[in-house]
């Protein structure tokens, strides 16, 4: 899953080496957001995907920044957590329940 996430961010970022930084330092990055935001939903400590994506952007944000980003970057981490509510989390349930499933199979 890494490395098709990391050609999509080449691709995106028109980066032309496999082998460059950015492409995979996303990739990873994405990759535990997403197992982040998941698991807190899955174990209870949030409600609901859309809550526990903002909760872990909001943690992430706090975490890089050291509680000093300004407003425009407070603003822009809510807006990518509404559009990851938005467009993901069908894509977010989608992925769990396949998750939860592996994980069943794998315990047979």
């Amino acid at each position: 899953v890494e490395d098709t996430l990391m050609d999509a961010f080449a691709v995106r970022f028109k980066s032309t080496s496999k082998g460059k930084v950015n492409p995979r330092l996303l990739a990873g990055v994405t990759l535990a957001i997403m197992s982040a935001i998941i698991s807190s939903w899955f174990n209870g400590e949030y409600k609901d995907l859309s809550t526990s994506a903002r909760q872990v952007l909001r943690s992430l944000s706090q975490t890089v920044c050291g509680g000093t980003c300004d407003a425009r970057q407070s603003r822009s981490v809510e807006g990518r957590a509404r559009a990851l509510e938005e467009r993901g989390q069908s894509l977010a349930e989608r992925s769990a329940a396949k998750s939860i499933s592996a994980q069943h199979k794998n315990r047979r």
